[in-house]
């Protein structure tokens, strides 16, 4: 099992060069397949058909709080046109029955300032979570990313902070 993670590991790390907008992550043992849809870079800048050329590249890490462990990474895009798009790879154990995983761009820590761009996934059934969304908005000034605990209850406001990132400008 180590050695086939460390192989798609490895394909991974090449992918990263090719310019697809389908990256196939794996395969679990039920024979369930991922596929993340992302933005590549092609010959170093993103290019998107539909929204242009990346004007700006945040990436951080995310971490867990001191009640639950996680990690991974999260990346912001601005494009031309004026969408950003937010992708967040994170390994976080499955929430709860009855809950789920939001993930929040935090402008400051009055929670009512946070907006709201979508739920975590997670369709293998394991820790491995995945977010890939965009919406219209400038949100480059807004580097922090909050993902929350949130009961399925219809409540919109954020709950239980689980996991955070900042993101950190990059140059291509």
């Amino acid at each position: 099992m180590y050695t086939r993670t460390l192989l798609l590991m490895t394909g991974l790390l090449f992918l990263n060069a090719c310019s697809r907008t389908s990256v196939h992550v794996g395969e679990s043992e039920k024979g369930i397949t991922q596929v993340v849809n992302t933005a590549m870079p092609t010959g170093g800048k993103i290019d998107d058909p539909d929204h242009g050329k990346e004007v700006w590249l945040g990436v951080g890490a995310v971490s867990g709080t001191a009640d639950t462990p996680a990690n991974g990474v999260a990346a912001g895009h601005y494009l031309e046109d004026g969408t950003y798009f937010l992708g967040l790879q994170v390994n976080i154990y499955a929430a709860p029955r009855g809950s789920f995983y939001e993930v929040w761009i935090a402008p400051s820590d009055d929670k009512q300032s946070w907006i709201p761009f979508g739920h975590l996934t997670n369709p293998v059934g394991d820790a491995r979570h995945t977010l890939n969304a965009h919406q219209k908005g400038d949100f480059r000034k807004n580097r922090k990313i909050v993902i929350t605990q949130e009961l399925d209850d219809g409540n919109p406001d954020p709950s239980k902070v689980v996991a955070e990132a900042e993101l950190i400008p990059r140059t291509r």
